[in-house]
Parts: C-alpha cells; structure tokens; sequence
C-alpha cells in the first residue's frame, strides 16, 4: 500500500510477524521516497528492540493500555519527542529499609503470595519474617516486638480479623505497645475495609497487592512508627530522672474472563524483579502450579469425604494462589465453589461439575503459564 503512494498519518506496527519483523519493516519503510518523517510505533510483547532505535517515534508493551496509547499519539501529533521506553516505570526505594528501619512480619498463608510480598519487601531493602496464620502471628509477637503486620484477612485456624482483635486486647490500641497492623484484603467492598479498620487494623491495602501501595503505606506508617517510639524512649528517659511525663497521642458466576491476565505477568516481571537473580515469575509460576494441583486434590478428596469446611478452605487456598499470577477463570470457578460451600448449600453434583470445571481450566492455565516461563 505504501509503494502504491497511499497516504498515511501514523504507522503502528507488530514487532513479532512472518516473514518481516517490526524493525525490518521500519527500516524498509524509511527508504521509501516521501516517508522519511511517516512516524512509526512498535508494539511488542518482548521489550523494545535494542536495535536502530533511530527510525521508531515510540515503543509500548503489549498488551497495549489506551490511556498510554493515546498519550503517544497526542505526544506525536503536537510534534513533541516521545522517548522510547518500557512504559512500566516503578520507582522502588531500595534504601527505605534504612531510611526507615522497621521490623516488619508477614502473615499470609499461600506460598505464592509469600513469595510476591517477600521479593517487594526486598526490593525496598527489609528481610522480614512470615508466618501463615494468626496462631502464629501472636506466637511470633510473643518472640519479637515487631514494628508491623502485614496481615491476611483470611487465614486458617485463626483469621487475620481475630488475630487482631487479640493483639488490641493484649497489647492496648497504642502504637507504642503494639505494632501497626495492616490488612491485607481481596474484597474490595467498603464495607470489608471498614469492618478490618474497626477490628482494630490501621490501615488496608488491597490484594494483590502492588508494590507501589506497599511503599506508600511503609513510608506512612514507619514515620508515625518511628515517632511513636523516639516519643517513647523520651518518655521513659523523662521517667527516669523523675520529670512529668507528656501523654502520648493517639492515631487514630463464570464469566467470560480471560484464563491469564498476561499483563499481570509482565508487570510483577517489572515490580518484583531483583537484579542478579533468577527469574522470579518462573519461579512463581512452579510454586503456583505445585500448590494449585495439591488443592485439586484436596478439594476432590473433601468431596469424596462430604467435608464442606475442608472443602471451603481449599476453594479459598486456590482462589489465593490465582490472584497475584492473574489467573482469573480459574479464580473465579474457586470463588463460587468456596461460596457455596461457605453458605453450606451445595450438592455433592454441584460440587463435582465445580471440580471439573476447575481441572479443565487448570490444563488450560498451565499450558499458558509454561510457555510465559523464561
């Protein structure tokens, strides 16, 4: 079309295609008369090109986000240079852990979800504790005076809610006896914040959780953390050599959905990353895999049992594992499994078609997720 002398405004082209790739086809492009100045944007799947850059006026990530889309074109057509880039731009602080040094321990019961946290929290410079229910949570409290919680909602034995409520009962509710406590939920309802805020938590975020959310709410609360105790150590100093103490303030069905969300990929490959290591997505993707199949399992051999409770708890374990690899179907189909038997209604053919729903998605997602490995 383009030897035929057909007018352009803007060529948009596929790094990846036969026979020609993107960038040979932009150099091709170049040496035809009268498109020397045609702008050209390169969508790929891989990363911007290395090569001769020179040729190309912008290059997005796919899957392409409008917004992003359309902030090239504006850039393009005001004549303005867009630099070429990946669009992923995550300004991780890696020396928080030393700014604001905090104790931090993590109660979250899925492996995965272990794994994603951890790695964040590394970036940032802390090696943190974890543990996966709240049992462990006030055990581990009884050993450490921890300055933070990240903590599950959801947890077996005892849940993240309960745990709470027994750190405030133990500990009081100022932040100089006990640690901040954050929740970490997948409902994103008002009403779950709020029931987690009156517990007793102090603050929320929202699973899965971004590493952007998780600095934020680390450099809000190390600040007040770190005040709160320089406060205390002032006060008990101010004890010692018999002056008045100053009082310490008080701070307040299946639907349609894609099988992997390949963008959710491609992002924790940007967020989470720690350079010199192993890939940290592939290493993900085997966790996932391992703990998804024993939770197939457990779901099957709970409805072999008439186990409803056992039943809830691997719905909900599988449903966990899903959210931070964006493996929606397959959450999905786990969340209606752990509804129903929550409300204590299902049938034992209701909860076999649920099964197998989620053992033809699992082949569906692993094929996905394997070649999503590097």
């Amino acid at each position: 079309m383009l030897r035929k002398g057909k007018q352009f405004d803007l060529a948009i082209l596929d790094m990846q295609m036969p026979e020609m790739d993107g960038l040979t086809l932009a150099a091709e492009i170049r040496k035809l008369p009268g498109l020397e100045t045609l702008p050209l944007v390169m969508l790929t799947s891989i990363g911007c090109p290395r090569g001769d850059k020179k040729s190309l006026e912008a290059c997005l990530n796919k899957p392409i986000k409008p917004d992003q889309l359309y902030d090239v074109l504006m850039q393009i057509f005001a004549n303005q240079v867009v630099k070429i880039k990946n669009q992923v731009d995550i300004k991780i602080d890696s020396n928080l852990a030393h700014r604001l040094p905090l104790r931090i321990l993590l109660a979250e019961d899925n492996v995965v979800n272990q794994k994603v946290a951890l790695s964040m929290l590394a970036r940032m410079g802390y090696r943190s504790d974890v543990v996966s229910d709240g049992l462990e949570v006030l055990m581990a409290l009884e050993r450490v005076p921890y300055d933070l919680v990240l903590m599950d909602v959801q947890m077996p034995e005892m849940d993240g809610l309960e745990a709470t409520q027994h750190i405030c009962e133990k500990y009081g509710n100022e932040l100089d006896k006990r640690p901040a406590i954050v929740a970490m939920t997948a409902g994103a309802m008002e009403g779950d914040r709020e029931i987690c805020l009156q517990t007793g938590m102090d603050d929320y975020i929202s699973k899965p959780v971004k590493v952007e959310a998780l600095q934020e709410v680390l450099e809000s609360w190390g600040e007040i953390i770190l005040c709160k105790k320089s406060s205390t150590a002032q006060l008990q100093q101010s004890e010692e050599t018999s002056s008045p103490p100053s009082p310490t303030p008080e701070v307040e069905e299946v639907s349609s959905s894609p099988s992997v969300m390949v963008e959710v990929i491609e992002n924790i490959r940007e967020e989470v990353q720690i350079e010199g290591e192993g890939d940290i997505v592939t290493e993900l993707i085997d966790l996932f895999i391992e703990d998804s199949l024993e939770q197939l399992l457990a779901i099957k051999e709970a409805i072999n049992n008439s186990a409803t409770e056992a039943l809830r708890e691997s719905a909900h374990a599988l449903k966990g594992s899903c959210g931070n690899l964006g493996v929606v179907r397959l959450a999905e189909i786990s969340a209606t499994l752990e509804q129903k038997a929550r409300a204590g209604t299902i049938t034992k053919a209701e909860a076999e078609s649920l099964l197998t729903q989620l053992e033809n998605e699992y082949v569906i997602v692993r094929s996905i997720l394997e070649e999503l490995k590097v």
